[in-house]
């Protein structure tokens, strides 16, 4: 059995977050106010054993299963911390050093940040630009020009 640990984040928002695991690794995350269980590799409900057990998770609002992060993982969580508004990121001692290191926390870093500037654009419907140069990437953002609407009496 491995035991969780916790990693304070930036991430303030479950639906750019989501976006960003999609798009940077291709997980499909779980999201639940609710509070989903994390499962260890074996299959059992972390969430189950006693707090004072170094194996035992809180349940998280945002889940990506085991079977995606890679072989012998466990769930990778993201828990919502209400005194920061901050999801602060729940990995197994195993995953931090085999399928999701700091390395690939850096790499959803960067993609939140795509992903939320994406989203602003989108909201104001603002035309924009990506272009990307190796692991850099440039956004150019700039409202829609407006059409031109001739009104006749």
């Amino acid at each position: 059995m491995s035991h969780f640990t916790t990693v304070k984040t930036l991430f303030s928002n479950h639906e750019v977050l989501i976006a960003a695991l999609k798009e940077a690794f291709g997980w499909e995350a779980e999201y639940s106010q609710g509070r989903l269980p994390l499962f260890g590799y074996l299959g059992d409900d972390r969430s189950l054993l006693a707090p004072s057990n170094p194996n035992y998770s809180a349940p998280c609002e945002i889940r990506v299963s085991r079977t995606q992060v890679g072989h012998n993982s466990n769930d990778l969580g993201f828990s919502l911390d209400p005194t920061t508004g901050h999801y602060r990121a729940v990995v197994s001692e195993y995953d931090s050093r085999h399928h999701f290191t700091d390395l690939s926390l850096q790499t959803l870093t960067r993609e939140y940040s795509r992903q939320s500037v994406l989203k602003v654009a989108r909201e104001k419907n603002w035309d924009f630009i990506e272009v990307k140069k190796g692991l850099e990437t440039t956004l150019t953002l700039k409202p829609k020009k407006a059409k031109n609407v001739l009104l006749q009496r």
